[in-house]
This record gives structure tokens, sequence and C-alpha cells, in this order.
């Protein structure tokens, strides 16, 4: 997976647990697609400074989800979801049941 991608997600799921100077720049980089340079302009702070403050938050983010794993186990349950939906799909010929199931993934994958 693309690394941008990655720690983008990773900021979704730990981004609380990081410094609010660090979430700031952590979303203007990674979810308003900022440059280091305009992050340093819209916060006053250089250049250097923007990019210490994403390579230790990109540091952070990865030691909890080494330690949590929360990303993980939620990327295991989307697939186990999907391959119950294909189970339904070839196994199942009443559709008001087979509704009613998707139903509850549908509501399994709004939860994770």
């Amino acid at each position: 997976m693309d690394l941008l991608l990655e720690l983008s997600l990773l900021f979704d799921y730990y981004g609380a647990l990081l410094t609010e100077t660090q979430q700031a720049i952590c979303d203007m980089y990674y979810n308003q697609n900022l440059s280091l340079t305009e992050i340093a302009e819209d916060l006053s702070i250089t250049k250097q400074g923007v990019r210490d403050a994403l390579k230790k938050s990109e540091k952070l983010l990865k030691k909890y989800e080494n330690a949590l794993k929360i990303k993980q186990k939620n990327d295991q349950i989307s697939l186990l979801i999907q391959n119950i939906e294909c189970k339904l799909d070839e196994n199942i010929s009443n559709d008001s049941v087979k509704n009613e199931f998707k139903e509850i993934t549908k509501q399994i994958n709004e939860l994770i």
C-alpha cells in the first residue's frame, strides 16, 4: 500500500493520540494535501520543523498500530465480511434472508 495512504489511515485511527500541533500538521499534510512549505507558512514555523513533526508523528502512528493493531484487525474483519457476503450470494436463495444478513454485514462495516 502507498506509504502516504497507509499513514493517512493510521492518522484516522490514532490521530487523537498525537499532540494538537502534530494533529494539525498531519491533517494539513495527509488530508488537505498541503506541502511542507505551505504548512510552515500557515503555522509560522520552519519547513524543517514541519518535517521533524511529521517524522515524529509517523513513528508514533506506526508504534501505536504495532502495539494495538486496530487497523490490522479492522482490515481482517472487512475481509471476513466480504467472504460472508460472497457465501450468502452463492448459497442463500431466499432473498429476505439474504437481505437480512446483508443488512447485518452493512451495520458491522459501519462500526469498523
